[in-house]
């Protein structure tokens, strides 16, 4: 199993560009919808309406399997190179 390094990123950014990022998906992002989809322990299975499936709050690494299964290979782990690439302000 390859995990990747999500260190140092901001993990509700990541969890709306993993949801945009699910471009089949034709709903709107909501912070606070987001955070109540989110199971008790972090896991991401179902997020405004968007199957993910990764577990992004245990740890600085992710294992990008599920949601590359669903969304095609190396696409997790471009979503988080593009984040590491262009800092993200709010």
């Amino acid at each position: 199993m390859t995990l990747c390094c999500t260190q140092g990123i901001d993990r509700m950014a990541l969890l709306r560009e993993l949801w945009y990022g699910a471009h089949q998906y034709r709903g709107s992002w909501s912070h606070a919808q987001a955070i109540k989809d989110l199971w008790a322990n972090g896991y991401a299975e179902r997020v405004c309406g968007a199957s993910l499936k990764v577990q992004l709050f245990q740890g600085s690494h992710v294992d990008p399997r599920n949601y590359n299964a669903l969304y095609g290979k190396g696409k997790f782990e471009q979503i988080v190179k593009r984040l590491v690439a262009v800092p993200i302000t709010t």
